[in-house]
């Protein structure tokens, strides 16, 4: 699988997983923080989850 954040414009925020999972239920926490490890803004952001070929987006709202 691949997880990532995205902000409105489209812009990659933080990768949260890229590799093989097994069947069944995960947990996948975001810190609100980039790749670089500082705090993401407060604000609206897309999670898209990549897996078997199928892509998943949703909504998110970050409040600090």
């Amino acid at each position: 699988i691949d997880l990532s954040v995205y902000n409105l414009t489209g812009e990659k925020i933080r990768t949260l997983a890229a590799s093989e999972y097994r069947g069944g239920r995960s947990k996948v926490v975001w810190d609100g923080s980039n790749e670089n490890g500082a705090a993401a803004a407060s604000g609206i952001y897309f999670y898209v989850l990549r897996y078997e070929g199928k892509r998943l987006s949703k909504k998110m709202l970050l409040l600090r």
